[in-house]
C-alpha cells in the first residue's frame, strides 16, 4: 500500500497554520479540515472557538471537554455527567487490561479492539440531543457543557469513507 504525502506547499502551510494542532484532512474532492481540541488547554476555549468558526479557514471543529478522553471512555460507557481528569482515567483504566495512560503504546489499539465505537457514537450523539434540547451550543455554552465531544462527526466521516 502506497503511504500519502503531502505537497510541500501543503506541509509547510499546515505546519505554520496549526503548529500544536491536531488536524486531520484528506486531499480531493472530499477535503475537508478539522480542527481537534480538549477544554482543558487553552484557558479561553470559549474565544478560540468562535476564532475559529468565523476564519476563513473553514475547519470542521472537533472539542472535547473536559478532554478527548472523553470520547475514549465513550466506547465503554454513557458519559453523562462532568468528572476530573483523574475519575476520566480511572474509568477508562477500569475497562483496559492496564492503566490507561495518554498517549502510551498500544492503547487506542485496545480502546479500539475492546471497546465499541459505534455505542461511543451513539452515546455522543445522545449528550449532544441532550444539550440542544437545553439550547446550548459550542459557540456560546462550552463551558456548561461538560461532558461533551463531537468526534463523532470525524470518525462517521473516516468509516464511510473506508466502508
Amino acid at each position: 500500500m502506497s503511504r500519502t504525502v503531502l505537497s510541500t506547499k501543503r506541509q509547510k502551510d499546515t505546519i505554520n497554520l496549526n503548529l500544536g494542532r491536531i488536524l486531520v484532512f484528506c486531499e480531493g474532492m472530499t477535503e475537508k479540515q478539522y480542527l481537534v481540541f480538549d477544554c482543558d488547554d487553552p484557558p479561553n476555549v470559549q474565544k478560540v472557538i468562535l476564532q475559529m468558526l468565523g476564519s476563513e479557514s473553514k475547519f470542521e471543529l472537533l472539542v472535547s471537554n473536559y478532554l478527548f478522553e472523553v470520547w475514549l471512555l465513550m466506547h465503554f460507557e454513557n458519559v453523562e455527567t462532568k468528572m476530573t481528569k483523574r475519575a476520566i482515567y480511572n474509568r477508562l483504566t477500569h475497562h483496559l487490561t492496564r492503566a490507561y495512560k495518554k498517549a502510551s503504546q498500544g492503547i487506542i489499539r485496545e480502546i479500539i479492539q475492546n471497546g465499541n465505537v459505534e455505542a461511543a457514537i451513539s452515546n455522543a450523539e445522545e449528550l449532544e440531543a441532550k444539550y440542544k434540547i437545553e439550547e446550548k451550543d459550542i459557540t456560546s455554552n462550552i463551558g456548561e457543557m461538560n461532558p461533551y465531544t463531537n468526534m463523532h462527526i470525524l470518525i462517521e466521516q473516516l468509516m464511510a469513507e473506508i466502508s
